[in-house]
């Protein structure tokens, strides 16, 4: 139902007046007296133009910063209501519904990120801050769930649902441990190029992991195969282990879990020059694909063949990034994935996983740290941090500032559709609005 807006503006302009008077502190901002005149000029356009989401949006990005979060909420959800295709009011509007603590109606804002534009300065932004809040989301998931874990001991499983856990290292050289969840990757990407299987992905996989304490030995023996079916709704499983012996060889074994079907479980291997290690794990994709019945075409067999790398330091370095940033240490991460990417430059997933972390540094914080960093970004200058400082919040500044230029610049020559400028967010003209959502 369409609310008429002018009543409303009546109703929070007194109340808007209030606030002007008070006193609030920001790190880049006045206080909110110092928007009397910006404040009053919006209102009195929102009056001859009560549908208008800039003005919606610009007016709850000031209450925002100037932490005054219900006014804020209401503009925002106002600007949303009208355009959310915005990239400026996706992020400020998410930031709002997650002071107020509804993180998944958050998390379904922040999703509309694969919709907006490259060239948006705010997409970086909001694509790291959905994926921080969409892992801390499943880890309490997954908490949950164990905790009722009698409660879904009789809940069927999919069919349609596959779940590739991290490979269980077996030998006694601890630099090829992290190989095992660098090969689970790998299998769940090539699988996912020739099945239409739902496939479960690593970040929901070892959050189940963590809360189970499944020591790396015990990652999915036979008997705890229905178990993590179960937790994971999948009704097919694939798991295994591997060892390297004298740093020149390596033995990889996989065994492949039809639940649903309640199948015996079929088992593959192969044993090879570790130099070879990325053949073993393409014969093994292709043992699976035979046990699960797919017949593969030519051109599947070839797009499987594929390698991420040819170098193996680099794919362990990346390897050691997955440790990383499963673990929450996103700048150790960042490292390992810089190496490898130093190692092979043409290794294209490090190279995502790079650009990842960065901006997963910035987001990681409260909603208001993020709102900083998006003020500063807003500012377009390179924030430093204080010397004789080190706060959370700083560092995270110094390093969004390092990368704005990186992340946003057309070059002279460069030109941008209409459809692009208006999805940056950005100084460009609106569409027309769509009527509210249904609540």
């Amino acid at each position: 139902m369409f609310i008429h807006i002018s009543g409303l503006v009546r109703k929070i302009f007194p109340i808007i007046m209030v606030i002007l008077g008070g006193c609030a502190s920001l790190k880049f901002q006045e206080d909110i007296s110092d928007y009397r005149n910006q404040i009053t000029s919006l209102l009195d356009q929102l009056r001859q133009d009560q549908s208008n989401a800039e003005i919606h949006r610009d007016l709850g990005v000031i209450y925002f910063r100037t932490a005054h979060y219900d006014t804020a909420r209401y503009f925002l959800y106002r600007a949303y209501s009208e355009d959310s295709t915005d990239a400026k009011t996706i992020l400020y509007y998410g930031l709002s519904l997650e002071f107020d603590r509804n993180e998944k109606e958050a998390l379904a804002v922040y999703e509309k990120f694969t919709n907006i534009s490259g060239l948006s300065p705010y997409k970086n932004l909001i694509e790291s801050r959905y994926v921080f809040l969409r892992r801390q989301l499943l880890r309490e998931e997954m908490r949950q769930l164990v905790r009722k874990e009698s409660e879904i001991s009789g809940l069927p499983v999919s069919g349609n649902t596959l779940a590739v856990f991290p490979f269980a290292y077996t030998g006694s050289n601890p630099r090829y441990l992290p190989l095992g969840k660098g090969l689970s990757e790998m299998i769940l990407i090539d699988l996912d190029r020739i099945t239409d299987l739902q496939l479960v992905e690593r970040v929901r996989i070892q959050a189940l992991l963590d809360e189970l304490k499944f020591a790396r030995s015990e990652y999915v023996e036979p008997s705890q195969a229905p178990r993590a079916g179960r937790f994971l709704g999948a009704g097919q499983i694939i798991g295994g282990s591997f060892t390297v012996f004298n740093n020149k060889q390596t033995r990889v074994d996989a065994t492949y879990w039809n639940v649903y079907d309640e199948k015996a479980p079929v088992s593959a291997g192969s044993s090879q020059l570790l130099s070879n290690f990325f053949r073993i794990e393409k014969d093994l994709v292709f043992q699976i694909a035979e046990a699960m019945g797919i017949q593969l075409t030519p051109e599947q067999r070839e797009e499987i063949d594929q390698v991420p790398t040819k170098n193996l330091e680099a794919f362990l370095q990346y390897c050691l990034g997955l440790e990383y940033e499963d673990s929450g240490d996103f700048q150790q991460a960042l490292q390992y994935y810089s190496n490898a990417v130093k190692l092979d430059e043409s290794f294209s997933g490090a190279q995502e996983k790079t650009t990842l972390m960065k901006n997963l540094q910035i987001s990681t914080g409260s909603s208001r740290e993020v709102a900083d960093a998006a003020n500063a970004l807003e500012e377009g200058f390179e924030v430093l941090p204080d010397a004789q400082t080190s706060s959370l919040v700083d560092s995270r500044l110094s390093t969004l500032g390092s990368n704005i230029n990186s992340n946003f610049v057309p070059g002279d020559d460069k030109t941008y559709s209409a459809e692009e400028a208006e999805n940056a967010g950005v100084g460009a003209e609106l569409p027309l609005p769509p009527g509210p959502p249904d609540r």
